[in-house]
Order: C-alpha cells, then structure tokens, then sequence
C-alpha cells in the first residue's frame, strides 16, 4: 500500500480500512508516516484509528516486530509534553490503552519495559498546571493517576514480582535526576506500586530514606509516602524518626505535613520509643495545620485528623489521654462545623474520629460544644438524600454516644432527631441501627425518659417495617409505657 493510500485513509478516519491496512501490512509506514513532527491531521486521526483497533482486538494481532513498533509508539506519545488539553486527552487515552494491554499480560511486553517505564514516569511529572492546582480538590482522574495506574496492572500480573523488580532497577535510574520532578514521580511510580502490592519496594527503601533529605520537599513528600508503607522497618531507626518529627514541626507545605502525617500515624500506633518525647508537639501542629487552612484537599484533612487522634489515644496513662483529649475536641469540633464547609463525606470521617474523643472528654467542660455537635449532626440527617444516606449509620452511633455518655435533657433536640431519622427510606435500610437510636433516647436522660410518642407516629413506624433486631419489641413497649402515662 503507498504512502498516499494510507494518508487518505487516516485524512478520512477510516476505521474499517485501516484495520485492514493494519492486518495486512502491520505498522512499519504508519510508524513512519506518524513521525513526521509537521504531519499535525495525522499523527492526531492515526492515534485515534490506532487505539480504535487496539480496543476492539487487543495486541494479539500484532506480529513480533509490529509489537516493538507499537510500544515505541506508545512510549513516543507519552513522552511528549503533555502541555495542552489535546495532548493530555490524547496521553490520557494512551494510558488507558496500555493499561488494557496489560491486563491482556502478554509476555512480550516485560521486553519493552525499558521503553515504556521512562514514558510512564514523564506522564507522572509534575507539570507547572498541575503545581498551579495542587491545593485543589481533584475532580476527574489526572494523567498522572491514569499513568502510574498502569503500574498497578504490571504489580498484580502472573509475572507481578519479575515486573515489579525490572520496574525497580528502571525507577532506581531516575531518583538520580538533575530534575526534581522526574526524582518525585519515579517516588510516586514506586508508591503505587507499594499500594499495589506491599513489600515490593524494599531494595530500594535504603535510597528512599536518602530522599527525606532531598532539597525538594514535593520529593520528600513523595518519598515519605513509600516509606509509610514500612513502618516496621523505619520504627528500628531512631534517627530517622526523629527526622521526620522534627521535619513535621518545621515544613509549612501542606502536601509534605499531609504525608508525614500519614507516616506518623502509623509510627504512633506501634508505640515507637523515639516518637514518644514528639507527641504533644505532634498534636500542636497537627491541631495549627487543621485551624489555619480551611482549603486543604480531602485527603490531606484525613491523614492529619488521623495523626492528631493518634496522639490522643497514645499516652499509656488514663489521664494523660484526658488531657490530651480535652485539648484536641475543640479542633475537631471546629473542623465539623458547618463554618468549614467540608463535604459530607469527609464530614462523616471526621465524626468517626471523635467517637473514642468523647468518651475521654468531661461533658461540663464542653458542654456547648456538645450541644452544637449534636444540633449538626440532626441538622445532616435531616439534609440526607438518596446518596449521602449510606452515611446514615455513622452518624447515628455517634449520636446514640452523644444521648448515652452526656444525657442530652431538651425535649426540641431529641424531637427535631427524631423527625429527621424516622424517614420512609431510611427505615427500609437502616431500621436496626434507628431502632437502637431511639432506645438510646429513651434511656439517655438520667431524669426522664425524653422519647415522646403522644400522636403513635413513631410505633406506626417502627411497626410498619420488619427487621430481625430484638430491641424492636423493647422500643415498642417502652412506646407504650410512656405514652400510657
């Protein structure tokens, strides 16, 4: 076929043609013809028609050499700049389809990693738009994620550990760059790959300490994010640990504080001897960190509550942990407020973290805040709808806490609770965890009971759905009991 022929059929976006052309003649002139750097039309329908035939009939139609063009191809794409919209949806469509040829695990492809892991770590580089919107709240999967996800695959292949220490030797290269941001994605590529498939990265986690020091604290953070995989092996260096205490208390960038955080947490958890004169210094910039930045991603609000509930819960000592406790309720019940305008969901994990909190907490010292707390978390399952409603468990152990452990007295708190949560669709998939919030109400107050049933609305609805809890016929009776008063 001339050149001409496959021109016109690419010009024209032939799909049936071209894979015709591609069956017959494999792909040494598309090759070409693509590498042309002035034949724009080309290279842009050409990879359109190519990842086109790839999705409906995988590589298994590719002779051995049309393969080594096919990978170099990929790899040629994804090593350009990604610097537009066009050429991130087209490298983005790129990763999908290596990702594809992966699962597929064709053996051939452990003879190209060469050329492929230096154009996944490209595709994972910090790019200065990315750097721009980093404090955001990603909305759809970034090339970045699309790229090293390709990792993932090559992790749980049938050839996983043979991959993953090729891959190794090949990241090992680039944490020697002159480029920081080659130096952090090759740290990133390694952490997905640790997220993938533990204990795959410990060759490297010598180098990877050596990282901590790095002039660049976006490669600190992304070093630190492999070695959190590990603690076990970092808790037995003393000096390490104390570095990155230290480095906790000193970093003002909130993706490094989120990060440390993270490996803090787990450090903390394993009662680890050198972390324990760090704890209330710890706790303080945990506290400073959540108090002063509203606009922290999700992920990083998460990782740092995380750490400051860990220095809560570990003082050996009951009274420690009192006063540790004390000091730390007001943070997260000022991260929880409404005024921080975090998600639901985020809301929700939040709450998780304050139950071991409050029952450390004394309920006069707080009793406002307890109160406020209560009044929200009401005010969210009354605003619950279809989606958010999987919350709707969480919150109710929370409140069912709240009723037990400080003895809510107002009548409007406990009915206004009780109209939210007594919702048709609630009670057809929650109803056991409903059920022992009301009795939780009925016996919370040490005066009366503050379950109020005087029009029969809330027998008629615990009656009119059938659940397997035995404390349904405790509810209703204790119903009863109080209304025949």
């Amino acid at each position: 076929m001339s050149t001409d022929q496959l021109t016109r059929i690419v010009t024209d976006k032939n799909s049936p043609e071209f894979a015709e052309f591609v069956e017959s003649h494999g792909l040494s002139l598309f090759s070409e013809l693509y590498r042309q750097e002035d034949n724009t039309t080309f290279r842009q329908n050409g990879l359109k028609l190519l990842l086109k035939f790839i999705d409906h009939n995988g590589v298994s139609k590719f002779a051995e050499n049309d393969l080594k063009t096919l990978y170099t191809l990929i790899a040629d794409f994804m090593s350009k700049p990604n610097t537009s919209d066009e050429q991130r949806t087209g490298a983005i469509r790129i990763c999908k389809l290596l990702g594809s040829v992966v699962e597929e695990e064709d053996p051939s492809l452990f003879n190209y990693l060469d050329v492929l892991i230096p154009a996944i770590v490209n595709c994972t580089k910090y790019t200065d738009e990315d750097m721009e919107h980093l404090s955001e709240e990603a909305e759809e999967e970034s090339l970045r994620d699309k790229a090293s996800g390709c990792l993932t695959g090559f992790a749980w292949a049938k050839q996983g550990t043979e991959y993953i220490n090729a891959i190794n030797l090949i990241l090992g290269r680039f944490l020697d760059s002159d480029t920081w941001q080659v130096r952090e994605a090759a740290l990133h590529c390694l952490y997905v790959i640790v997220e993938a498939e533990k204990k795959q990265a410990e060759p490297l986690l010598e180098r990877v300490m050596g990282c901590i020091s790095d002039e660049n604290e976006f490669v600190q953070a992304a070093a630190v994010s492999v070695l959190s995989a590990y603690p076990n092996v970092i808790s037995e260096n003393a000096e390490f640990v104390t570095k990155l205490a230290n480095m906790f208390k000193t970093s003002k960038n909130p993706v490094l504080l989120a990060d440390i955080a993270s490996a803090l947490s787990n450090l903390i958890e394993l009662h680890v001897e050198a972390l324990k004169p760090f704890i209330s210094d710890i706790n303080a910039k945990a506290k400073q960190i959540l108090e002063e930045n509203k606009n922290l991603p999700g992920m990083s609000v998460g990782m740092i509550s995380a750490c400051l509930l860990s220095t809560v819960e570990a003082p050996s000592s009951e009274e420690e942990k009192r006063k540790m406790a004390a000091e730390t309720f007001p943070t997260f019940a000022l991260i929880t407020s409404d005024e921080w305008g975090y998600s639901e969901d985020l809301r929700t994990a939040l709450f998780s973290m304050l139950e071991p909190i409050l029952k450390l907490i004394d309920e006069k010292t707080f009793e406002k805040e307890i109160v406020q707390l209560y009044k929200t978390l009401v005010e969210i399952v009354g605003s619950m709808d279809e989606e958010s409603m999987r919350n709707l468990p969480l919150v109710l152990s929370l409140v069912s806490l709240i009723v037990t452990e400080f003895h809510l007295t107002s009548e409007q708190l406990q009915s206004d609770l009780v109209s939210a949560m007594l919702q048709d669709q609630f009670l057809e998939s929650f109803k056991e965890q409903i059920i022992d919030c009301l009795l939780a109400i009925a016996n919370g107050s040490t005066s009366k009971s503050l379950l109020i049933d005087r029009d029969g609305v809330i027998r008629k609805k615990v009656a009119g759905f059938a659940s397997t809890n035995p404390n349904d016929e405790v509810l209703l009776k204790h119903i009863d009991k109080i209304n025949s008063k």
